[in-house]
């Protein structure tokens, strides 16, 4: 399959989101086509250089809007979809899948300081009730490892937020549905968020809601985790959901989770995706989490 084609079949494949998110995908997808045909690159022989050197071409364009030079947050938006792109390429098998794993090795897991200092910066939010909800959007995607898409679809009755065993129920691509278990901590301030300052009509059933009282979108939950790494000065680690959904994977490993466990959490339908996460961690940190069998015997 040529690059226009693949292309096609990536917007075809994201009809079902709302059409602010659709529009930004095609756009920024677009201008890559545009670049790979003037490259004379195909879809088949893309490799991760090609990726860096994409992000190196949309530096040196001009907002439609401003005319001056794209600002960072732009850069990552492009980043972010063409990323999205790959995945699906790979997903169809379009593209060999070592190229995206190798573009998303670069991906670096923030640090319990630089989680703490995302969730200060929240205050710096113009209303309370935003500062709580990002403290909330931040707890649930480090604690569940869920999609920016499945966040945006959360609603009130698959929120299961008791004392006991707390929980989300979310729907995952191909409406595929599956539960995933939240920490106390995270349900406290998810909880916090919904009884105390979530403001919408009765008819407004989604949990994460935008200034306009409208659900947000997988962009939108872009946008405001980039504005907490920039009001953090955060360096070295880019804030996104996918970086949040990789450290939770990383941890659950590291800490001994089963790998086929993690698969289901994550709501993949093959496990060799789930071992892109594994592939990611450093041989150290895979040497600290083996068990011995030995080691449960007393023998004296």
């Amino acid at each position: 399959m040529d690059l226009h084609e693949a292309v096609n079949e990536f917007i075809l494949a994201n009809y079902d989101k709302q059409q602010g998110t659709q529009k930004w995908y095609r756009q920024k997808v677009e201008v890559f086509r545009d670049w790979c045909i003037c490259e004379g690159i195909d879809v088949s022989q893309f490799r991760p250089s090609h990726f860096r050197k994409f992000l190196e071409h949309v530096k040196t364009r001009e907002s439609t809007r401003s005319k001056q030079p794209v600002t960072s947050y732009t850069l990552h938006g492009y980043a972010q979809v063409i990323k999205t792109f790959l995945h699906f390429c790979v997903a169809e098998r379009f593209l060999d899948r070592d190229v995206y794993i190798g573009i998303k090795e670069n991906t670096r897991m923030p640090k319990v300081d630089q989680i703490r200092r995302l969730v200060v910066a929240a205050d710096r939010e113009c209303f309370s009730w935003l500062a709580v909800r990002d403290r909330a959007l931040i707890f649930t995607l480090l604690d569940t490892g869920i999609r920016a898409g499945e966040l945006c679809g959360l609603t009130l009755e698959n929120s299961h937020l008791g004392d006991q065993d707390p929980y989300i129920r979310v729907f995952g691509k191909g409406r595929k549905e599956r539960e995933v278990g939240m920490s106390m901590k995270a349900a406290r301030e998810l909880r916090r968020y919904i009884r105390g300052y979530r403001q919408a009509p009765e008819s407004e059933q989604h949990v994460f809601l935008g200034r306009g009282g409208r659900a947000m979108t997988p962009s939108g939950v872009d946008q405001l985790l980039y504005r907490l790494e920039e009001w953090s000065h955060l360096k070295g680690v880019r804030c996104s959901a996918l970086t949040f959904r990789h450290t939770f994977a990383c941890n659950y490993l590291l800490n001994g989770g089963d790998l086929f466990m993690l698969s289901r959490l994550l709501g993949h339908s093959d496990i060799s995706t789930t071992q892109i996460y594994l592939r990611s961690m450093k041989q150290r940190e895979v040497r600290k989490v083996t068990f011995s069998l030995l080691d449960q015997i007393n023998l004296r």
